[in-house]
């Protein structure tokens, strides 16, 4: 029992500094802060209005902010097809 428990525990750390450096090195990539906080701190948005709903403001926000992407919605595909690269399925 104890050894599952770490086997997971294992599992979901290695998961978690592979999404870690993938979201510093893709911020690092595409976006003009040094960090996702420090963009979402910089932006007049809540953390909860960066989800994958229509938000003009939002996608105009993004434009200035990040490079390459139209909107936050492409952002997010390009940062989910960065990180199922690295990940093996």
């Amino acid at each position: 029992m104890i050894r599952n428990l770490l086997k997971k525990l294992k599992t979901n750390l290695e998961e978690f500094l592979l999404i870690s450096y993938l979201l510093l090195a893709f911020m690092k990539s595409f976006i003009k802060s040094n960090s996702f906080e420090e963009f979402v701190l910089k932006s007049d948005f809540t953390l909860k209005e960066f989800e994958l709903k229509p938000n003009k403001n939002l996608d105009e926000y993004i434009r200035k902010n990040a490079n390459q992407f139209n909107s936050w919605q492409d952002m997010y595909k390009k940062a989910i097809n960065e990180y199922t690269k690295t990940i093996k399925i």
